[in-house]
């Protein structure tokens, strides 16, 4: 298994953050993820624990679907998912931590699991999988504070 975390210093209190990666997540995620060709909800309602999507995902020239579902939900706090695309299994979590009444502190953090022969390719991803976290957290936060 891949993993990496990056945490940011972002210029916004914890609900405008948590907004924008947790409540918004479907209508955000492009925003700072350009590799997201679709995303879209399959269960009605608000995002919330237990709700489920799909997305579509542009990985090295090639789409790759994604099947995913919130496991974690803590209004203000933190969103988590795992999906499934193929013989790989994915998580995400954002942690959101107040520092102050417009700061806060965001953790993101991504695991990654491939399946098959692909699991032989796991130790050569490792750089470029830490990069692309960084680069989502850098996103995040350059988009926030536009």
């Amino acid at each position: 298994m891949i993993s990496h975390k990056a945490t940011i210093t972002v210029n916004k209190s914890a609900a405008q953050v948590f907004q924008f990666v947790g409540t918004d997540y479907f209508v955000n995620h492009a925003k700072w993820d350009s590799r997201v060709v679709n995303l879209h909800l399959e269960t009605k309602g608000p995002v919330v624990l237990g709700t489920k999507g799909h997305e579509v995902r542009n990985e090295g020239g090639r789409n790759k679907n994604y099947d995913f579902e919130v496991t974690d939900f803590q209004a203000n706090q933190c969103i988590g998912m795992k999906a499934k695309g193929g013989s790989s299994r994915f998580s995400a979590t954002y942690t959101i931590r107040p520092l102050g009444a417009q700061q806060s502190s965001l953790d993101v953090e991504f695991n990654l699991k491939m399946g098959g022969l692909r699991m032989l390719m796991e130790r050569f991803m490792a750089t470029s999988f830490s990069k692309e976290v960084d680069s989502v957290a850098s996103s995040i936060k350059k988009t926030l504070e536009k």
